[in-house]
């Protein structure tokens, strides 16, 4: 009675354990989908203007990465072309580093992922926080959501 409590203890928390593990082996895909974005969102070369090409050439990039609804917004909004408008106001390339991602909340088809990173442009470097929201489209991890504190480094940078 006792050695088969202590097998079946083993085999629960065995299959526990790789329950966990494949859950979690799906942050660092979700991970990658979402560097990628905010890569593609905020860094740009430096530019005198915001044309049509230049946000085409955004909306191309960011469509595949993206939930349609979170698209469509975005697009509405031109979340995707702050980067470029950095660029443009601040005259400088605007490149973002030290990235890291740290998982929030996971489920098997959503992820919600807190990140920090440093944007820099021209002589100023600003701190980045924010949380990006996951959500498994046909086997691919795609955006949702993306809340950060854009306000504040616009606001930022309109003072200098």
């Amino acid at each position: 009675m006792k050695k088969s409590r202590v097998i079946m203890i083993t085999v629960l928390l065995t299959m526990l354990l790789i329950i966990s593990a494949c859950a979690n082996s799906n942050v660092p895909r979700a991970a990658e989908v979402a560097e990628k974005y905010k890569l593609g969102e905020l860094e740009s070369p430096q530019i005198n203007e915001v044309t049509d090409q230049i946000i085409s050439k955004k909306y191309e990039e960011m469509e595949p990465l993206t939930t349609e609804v979170f698209y469509e917004r975005s697009v509405s909004s031109r979340v995707f072309i702050r980067g470029s408008q950095l660029a443009q106001l601040k005259e400088s390339e605007v490149r973002l580093t030290d990235l890291e991602f740290t998982e929030r909340n996971v489920a098997d088809t959503q992820i919600e992922l807190n990140y920090t990173g440093t944007i820099s442009l021209a002589e100023e470097t600003l701190d980045l926080e924010g949380t990006i929201y996951m959500l498994k489209e046909d086997d691919e991890w795609k955006v949702n959501n993306d809340i950060y504190n854009v306000e504040d480094i616009f606001n930022n940078l309109m003072k200098h």
